[in-house]
């Protein structure tokens, strides 16, 4: 339900982000494909990570405001990358992992198909019936 209402940080799997070498595989750190945070959190917090470049369209900031930035079409929202780079052995102090921040689909659409059924309303309130159902169901065992 947050991904279709907020968005979600994905993990960065290319190798390459904001002009950084990344990894997407740490030596004893877990790193989740998916972490349901808001854009102006970052994804992982950790007492090992020591090194952290808030990203927006490749340009380094300071940190997120709450306020969503714009591409010039005032419709679609800029790119948000956060960095982390983690302390320890190999390359967990050599490179940084990076997550890319990804919208809702269903507030932010893309280019969609008439066959897109995952990012629609009528998606949205099937899966907030589901959950009120299993929220409210009571349990027999």
């Amino acid at each position: 339900m947050f991904e279709l209402e907020y968005g979600c940080w994905i993990l960065n799997k290319t190798g390459r982000s904001c002009g950084h070498h990344t990894v997407f595989k740490l030596d004893n750190v877990f790193l989740p494909d998916k972490i349901h945070n808001k854009f102006n959190q970052i994804p992982i917090y950790s007492p090992i990570i020591y090194d952290i470049k808030y990203m927006i369209d490749n340009c380094n900031v300071d940190s997120f405001d709450n306020k969503i930035l714009y591409k010039k079409d005032n419709k679609t929202p800029r790119k948000y990358s956060v960095l982390l780079k983690f302390d320890g052995p190999g390359f967990n102090n050599r490179f940084h992992v990076c997550y890319d921040y990804e919208f809702s689909k269903l507030k932010f659409p893309m280019l969609k198909s008439s066959h897109d059924f995952y990012y629609t309303e009528k998606r949205k309130k099937d899966v907030e019936y589901k959950l009120f159902v299993l929220q409210n169901l009571q349990s027999k065992l």
